[in-house]
């Protein structure tokens, strides 16, 4: 079932956007929080993404649809001005993803595989590729805004020549771009304080999605001598309508936290479970699913890169490909 196998990728993607940048403030904050950062500084940001999804077909069973996918990205610092506004060159430096998913469908990719991607995996690996072959730069306040997005000809070249790149996947990209730093309280925050950002993704395929966060301060935790900033996330994901295929948010459930470093300005740590129950509605069909959904984001200095760990989903098909 091909609707089933092509949304997966997208909710992994809009929730990739909507979570790789939280950050988080102290009990009450002593200080209002901020990003922090020096010239020539480089960090790794890892992140891995685990989703189930079932779906009652009716007479036609229960259809299941397993994903994958870890990512590692590369911040360098290229300048910080006197205000504290950063230039920060962005890397994707390595995507893989396992998929498995309804009538025998399933791929296992990864960016740095010298093998050519062939069946399924050959419609991935174009974006893959894409997202992997330049890099870009933005400048960043100490709170977290964006601005000053810039693609690399290389990465412009390869955007335009991938799937939907004359249709606007530029602008789409650019706009995901403005969305990766996540934009802080301008005062210090109180223990049980929320605050909310929205993410939205102009997909030429699947249309308009936005993920609204909310965040809550929760006071701070000392950890290995690291005093840490706990913030608890609530996700609400809305997803429009599509000519083939319409999936209508239920129920929506969030456990997790964010850990960020209070003295050194800097994310940490992600951790979140998200729980979605909705109807997907195709062809005149209602059919009732649940998405579960684990995401893990890891910082460290460029030089203590973490041992990346493979996507947990394995192929379950002898039709998976590589």
């Amino acid at each position: 079932m091909q609707l089933a196998f092509v949304r997966p990728r997208l909710v992994l993607l809009v929730a990739a956007v909507g979570c790789l940048c939280l950050v988080a403030a102290r009990s009450q904050a002593e200080a209002p929080l901020r990003w922090k950062f020096n010239a020539g500084e480089a960090f790794d940001y890892q992140m891995t993404q685990d989703m189930n999804m079932q779906i009652d077909a009716g007479p036609a069973g229960q259809l299941a649809t397993t994903a994958g996918q870890t990512m590692n990205m590369t911040w360098n610092i290229k300048s910080v001005d006197d205000k504290g506004d950063a230039v920060i060159q962005q890397k994707i430096d390595r995507i893989r993803m396992k998929m498995t998913a309804p009538g025998g469908q399933g791929f296992d990719y990864d960016t740095d595989s010298e093998e050519p991607a062939v069946g399924v995996a050959a419609m991935v690996a174009p974006t893959m590729e894409a997202m992997t072959a330049g890099e870009f730069t933005f400048t960043m306040s100490p709170r977290g805004e964006v601005r000053d997005v810039k693609i690399s000809d290389e990465l412009l070249a390869a955007i335009k020549s991938g799937p939907g790149g004359e249709t606007g996947a530029v602008d789409q990209f650019k706009s995901m771009v403005s969305q990766v730093a996540f934009v802080l309280p301008e005062n210090p925050p109180k223990t049980g304080e929320a605050w909310t950002t929205k993410v939205a993704v102009d997909n030429p395929t699947s249309g308009n999605q936005t993920v609204e966060t909310t965040y809550t301060y929760d006071g701070t935790r000392e950890a290995d001598g690291t005093t840490y900033a706990v913030i608890k996330p609530s996700l609400k994901m809305e997803l429009a309508k599509n000519p083939m295929m319409e999936m209508k948010v239920k129920e929506q459930k969030t456990d997790g936290e964010v850990l960020f470093d209070l003295k050194a300005g800097q994310l940490h740590s992600i951790s979140i479970d998200q729980n979605i129950a909705m109807d997907m509605v195709a062809q005149g069909q209602t059919m009732p699913g649940t998405i579960d959904q684990n995401i893990e984001v890891t910082v460290t200095p460029a030089k203590e890169k973490p041992a990346t760990p493979e996507p947990k989903t394995e192929p379950k098909t002898e039709a998976a490909t590589k």
